[in-house]
């Protein structure tokens, strides 16, 4: 009810707002916020003096629920108007779909309809849509995006109303929401003001939406590999036969805010399961099946991750995600696997090794070396698999933006690193390639655990390395710390953080008055805004690698 409602007087107009399947009459409240909406439109001024209520649709003749009992007892126990064209319908999805029967077979019982994210709306004939378009003053439809399941739906009613000369408005695609509570909440802002203040002949869409010119098709289900990308950012994904008899299957991935991860439920298909989520944003992407809770790979995607099994990945191509795009064949530099025997960890290891375009293998002037390092439970595989390090450095390098440079990615999971670096990985890298042994052509980084590492030899070695960064990690403990040898010996020591849903944001954070303390130079990058994560180390990379072998860092 409004504040200006009265018990006596002027009689109020009414919107009966219905919910969807699997709820009920508090659903609106209790998850649409409908209260706040209702309350903030008021006080703006944006809404005329109306009830709304919100009753339980959950029968199995709501028309007769609505028109011989809810609709009875609101008039009997609320001073409303028991004028037809003070009466207003809406619903979402299954309510949306009630609001419509409604509306076809009771045409003039309602003054204005509205469907939110619905589409099934039966069927009519020329003679009903007369009586429909004669006695209603509104009827608007609303409807998601592509992952809205009524979106096709709506899109076949369209061409059935046009056909018969139903009046419509059409308030666009919502191209940031679904089928969900975002889009309805969005629906309910849009619908309520244009009631019983003759701002219903408005048909224009909301901001930012669009027309619905055609039906989302994604392959026919078992036609094709998943994920299936469609070009406006909407991603597909599908299950094999394996899991026909699972009870629940959902989609893992780091498309959540800044890159943290969140599961999208799966619909069965027959003897699959499938989701759509989207519009994506233009980035790589990383994620895992969950089958009845267990991690499971998507076997329909060929990519891999070493150190993850389950995981799958790919890319949603365009401007935003163009460093991490691979380049046009034979442009790149080549990725070799060094092989070498570690006397640390006394046994055969691997590293991949980056050289640049054009790489000369006798070039006169021997190449920079920056040797790059992965995190906690990962290996030597990881900034090539996820982390997409060969296409950051191929593109990076064609853009004219990095000095032609060596990149050694090594196996940083040993007893001790230094010993590791210094004794193994230089030397094996310096005879094999042609790269300079000079402390101030190398640089050395690295991730979380490999963030450390980089700062233990910092710490041991210091001057070893004159190019230093640090993706996710702190300094750590202060004793021994030979601060002029470090400043002496290092001509760049740049720190990286994410947000505070970095569970080492804090120990980054408490690092830098430390180093202060110490007298040490660095640079901070401030926050990168995202979680732990690859989104977060891949930006670091490509804000870090253009500024080695930089006069002055830059």
């Amino acid at each position: 009810m409004p504040p200006t409602y009265r018990p006596q007087g002027k009689k109020s107009p009414v919107l009966y707002l219905q919910h969807g399947g699997g709820q009920s009459y508090r659903d609106w409240v209790e998850v649409g916020r409908a209260e706040q909406i209702l309350d903030n439109l008021w006080l703006r001024g944006q809404l005329a003096d109306m009830l709304v209520v919100m009753g339980n649709g959950n029968v199995p003749d709501f028309p007769a629920e609505l028109l011989d009992n809810i609709v009875p007892a609101v008039e009997e126990s609320y001073n409303v108007s028991p004028s037809k064209n003070k009466r207003a319908l809406a619903g979402l999805s299954m309510g949306g779909g009630q609001a419509f029967e409604v509306f076809s077979e009771h045409p003039g019982a309602f003054g204005a309809v509205g469907t939110f994210g619905a589409g099934r709306f039966g069927n009519v004939d020329s003679r009903t849509v007369d009586r429909m378009n004669d006695r209603t003053e509104l009827f608007r439809v609303y409807v998601g995006n592509k992952t809205d399941i009524a979106y096709n739906d709506v899109y076949d009613s369209f061409q059935k109303f046009d056909a018969l000369g139903l009046e419509y408005q059409f308030d666009g695609v919502n191209p940031d929401a679904g089928h969900n509570w975002n889009a309805w909440q969005e629906n309910l802002i849009d619908f309520a003001p244009r009631l019983f203040t003759g701002a219903a002949s408005d048909p224009a869409m909301s901001e930012g939406h669009t027309a619905l010119t055609e039906r989302f098709e994604p392959p026919v289900v078992g036609t094709t590999p998943t994920p299936w990308l469609s070009e406006d950012g909407f991603v597909t994904f599908e299950t094999t036969t394996d899991f026909a008899d699972a009870e629940y299957v959902s989609v893992w991935a780091n498309w959540a805010p800044g890159g943290s991860w969140l599961r999208v439920e799966m619909n069965k298909v027959g003897d699959r399961w499938r989701a759509t989520v989207g519009p994506l944003e233009e980035k790589f992407y990383h994620y895992r099946l969950i089958v009845d809770r267990q991690s499971v790979k998507d076997t329909s995607n060929p990519t891999k991750v070493t150190s993850e099994p389950a995981w799958s990945t790919f890319l949603v191509p365009g401007e935003g995600s163009r460093l991490l795009a691979d380049v046009p064949a034979g442009q790149g530099g080549n990725l070799d696997v060094m092989t070498y025997q570690s006397t640390v960890a006394g046994q055969e290891r691997s590293a991949y090794v980056w050289t640049p375009p054009g790489y000369d293998a006798d070039r006169a002037e021997p190449y920079p070396l920056f040797v790059l390092n992965h995190g906690g439970g990962q290996s030597w595989t990881d900034w090539v698999e996820v982390g997409r390090a060969r296409q950051i450095l191929d593109n990076l390098s064609l853009d004219g933006a990095i000095e032609p440079m060596v990149v050694v990615m090594p196996n940083g999971n040993v007893g001790n690193y230094p010993r590791e670096l210094l004794e193994n990985v230089v030397p094996v890298t310096e005879e094999r390639y042609n790269v300079s042994s000079d402390p101030a052509d190398r640089a050395l980084a690295g991730l979380s655990a490999g963030g450390a590492r980089t700062v233990s030899v910092l710490k041991a070695h210091p001057g070893e390395f004159a190019w230093i960064g640090t993706f996710a990690a702190g300094f750590g403990g202060t004793a021994g710390v030979d601060a002029e040898a470090i400043n002496a010996g290092t001509e760049l020591y740049r720190i990286y953080t994410g947000d505070i849903t970095d569970f080492t944001y804090g120990s980054v954070m408490s690092s830098l008055p430390v180093l202060d303390q110490l007298g040490i130079e660095y640079e901070f990058d401030g926050v990168t805004i995202g979680p732990h994560g690859w989104d977060v180390w891949q930006k670091n990379l490509i804000d870090f690698a253009p500024r080695l072998f930089q006069e002055g860092g830059e």
